[in-house]
């Protein structure tokens, strides 16, 4: 923890982020910038949301780097939560692997994708076992994937778990699993 407090208390100036790709214009800041890099906390367990957050922020982090972000910082990204620390690895191609995520998202704006962030993880990180039936079916689990209502609604009528899920989940997350190791 003496480490985190150190990084914290030597923040950088959040960046500009102002983008253009695959029709979407980003634009904002990107904060939580530290000389080792990005550098994000929660106090409960990491979550596929989390990981899906920070890795977002690592591409644009990564797609800023050429274009010369702040002296002094690298372009790694560091996740600490109560279970587990994610640090991600430098991105050649965060252009292209943002830009794909950002197609996926315009194809979910016009119809329901088979993805489902925790299932997905627990499928491509432990197969169909028990991971999976904890995250989609909740065993021991009161609140799983499959019955929440959004994903009732517009799954109706058809299972959502398939070849389009097997496929989203490796575009989605595939990349982020390829660059990232994780602590206890």
């Amino acid at each position: 923890m003496q480490w985190l407090r150190d990084c914290l208390t030597a923040e950088a100036e959040p960046l500009e982020v102002d983008l253009s790709l695959a029709g979407f214009h980003l634009q904002g800041q990107l904060g939580n910038l530290h000389a080792t890099g990005l550098i994000d906390y929660r106090f409960g367990r990491l979550s596929a949301k989390d990981r899906l957050r920070v890795w977002i922020r690592h591409l644009v982090l990564n797609l800023l780097a050429p274009q010369g972000i702040e002296p002094g910082i690298e372009p790694t990204s560091t996740f600490i939560a109560k279970d587990l620390t994610l640090r991600l690895a430098p991105v050649a191609d965060a252009e292209g692997l943002l830009t794909d995520l950002l197609q996926l998202r315009r194809q979910g704006l016009n119809r329901p994708l088979a993805f489902f962030p925790e299932s997905a993880l627990a499928r491509l990180e432990h197969g169909y076992g028990s991971g999976f039936d904890h995250a989609w079916c909740g065993r021991y689990n009161p609140a799983p994937e499959r019955d929440q209502l959004a994903v009732r609604i517009a799954f109706r009528g058809r299972e959502p778990i398939g070849e389009e899920f097997e496929q989203t989940a490796m575009r989605v997350l595939g990349p982020m699993l390829e660059r990232s190791e994780e602590e206890a």
